[in-house]
């Protein structure tokens, strides 16, 4: 039997109840633990196994221009793995701090760790999106909306990092990519939209007394009657004056442009065409300031000798400018700046989950002697264990793998072996 639901934004706004299936302990661990682990994993897939001179897209056709290591990422690696490298040359007589093997094996473990958690996350995150639009006739607190927002924001994080380590992956899984690209799509777009709603200044209402206020009165100031007068006219002591618009606009709109421009930003990463003609792009206005330069060189010259004006005041400054222009061309594709992208708005998630979670130096939904757990939290903590669950089966796979290959290694050892005695025999023989 179907229920309606009533919203009176006419009512003063009752005492805000914490829901433990939304603010609880276990949920929060689950989608903070499992975005952190998503960062950790794909810095230590760039540290370890990630090289800049593969081609992510594997054979390039004819006429293709090939991968080139990007100066960026060639020099951080080599940086970060110097160290480790002159410790295995140094102390354990190698060469190499992982074999070849060792770093496939370790790649294969990493991709499917990602890959399991960018499903999760993926269905987690639309599933507490459109849960909270579903409750928006039916009153839902605004202080609730505000930390689905920040959940969703963790998932949508873990499944940019997935994609963003993927590349080469779900190249050659094209089914994959195609349905992992059109749930992120619409998981960037719930969240933008969810995080653009609150740019309103009515969101500096919700103190101890408002956070309880249905999220309709506040986004809803297009339904009649509108947010309750009596609640405006009750916090009549925050000057209104004092309202920055830093404090309610940009740090919801920051928020969306952050998820719109890093989805658009794989599209582009995870598809040939689209990567070759943004690099040609690149190459092309690399050249354009190049030529730019030299002219400008040139016509600063008097004589063979550069002129002081021109080279302090022209040449010099648009030449700093051209060398910072020049680090973003190079820096904007490198995996080095993905792995930031996803370090930052790890931090970014993390700040706005605690500003909200703590309005006011509290955290009130953190105290767990006033909080039970619930069945929602508690399969939230143990699906954490997913990703070690999916190491262990890899690493079962890679044992069961390398015991059937081994006796294949024996067998032709022995025939080597055995070799140069049935030769003898047969030389033997022919003398007879």
């Amino acid at each position: 039997m179907a229920t309606s639901c009533h919203v009176d934004c006419l009512a003063l706004p009752t005492r805000y109840e914490p829901d433990s299936d939304i603010s609880g302990v276990g949920v929060v661990i689950n989608y903070v633990v499992t975005a952190g682990l998503a960062v950790f994993i794909i810095f230590l897939y760039y540290v370890t196994v990630y090289d800049p001179s593969t081609d992510p897209f594997d054979a390039v056709q004819e006429g293709a221009p090939s991968e080139r290591p990007n100066p960026l990422d060639d020099f951080l690696l080599k940086w970060l793995r110097s160290g480790p490298a002159y410790i295995a040359k140094r102390f354990l007589d190698s060469r190499q701090v992982l074999s070849f093997r060792t770093k496939a094996q370790l790649e294969r473990v990493l991709i499917k760790c990602i890959l399991l958690m960018g499903d999760l996350q993926i269905v987690t995150g639309l599933a507490i999106l459109l849960s909270g639009f579903a409750q928006f006739e039916c009153g839902l607190a605004a202080l609730k909306w505000r930390i689905i927002l920040d959940l969703s924001w963790f998932s949508c994080l873990t499944h940019l990092s997935c994609m963003t380590m993927l590349r080469k992956h779900l190249h050659t899984h094209t089914f994959q990519r195609i349905w992992r690209l059109i749930a992120m799509g619409i998981l960037a777009a719930i969240l933008a939209a969810g995080l653009l709603i609150t740019a309103n200044p009515n969101w500096l209402l919700l103190n101890e007394n408002a956070k309880a206020t249905p999220t309709i009165c506040i986004t809803g100031c297009y339904l009649e009657p509108g947010p309750n007068k009596s609640w405006v006219e009750s916090l009549e002591p925050v000057p209104v004056q004092s309202w920055q618009p830093s404090e309610w606009f940009w740090t919801p709109v920051v928020s969306a442009s952050f998820i719109v421009i890093a989805f658009i930003s794989r599209i582009v990463r995870l598809h040939k065409t689209s990567s070759l003609v943004a690099r040609r792009a690149t190459e092309w206005l690399d050249g354009q300031m190049q030529r730019f330069l030299w002219a400008l060189f040139r016509v600063s010259c008097t004589e063979g000798h550069m002129s002081g004006l021109g080279r302090s005041f022209l040449y010099r400054p648009i030449f700093g400018i051209f060398m910072i222009l020049r680090f973003l061309l190079d820096s904007f594709p490198s995996f080095a700046a993905e792995v930031s992208w996803v370090f930052a708005a790890f931090l970014w998630g993390t700040w706005r989950l605690v500003k909200d979670l703590s309005p006011n130096t509290k955290m009130e939904p953190f105290e767990s002697s006033k909080e039970t757990w619930t069945f929602g939290q508690i399969v939230s903590v143990f699906t954490l264990t997913a990703p070690l669950i999916s190491v262990i089966g890899t690493l079962e796979e890679e044992q069961i793998v390398s015991d059937t290959t081994r006796p294949t290694k024996q067998t032709a050892a022995l025939s080597a072996l055995s070799a140069p005695s049935w030769l003898y025999q047969i030389k033997h023989a022919r003398g007879h």
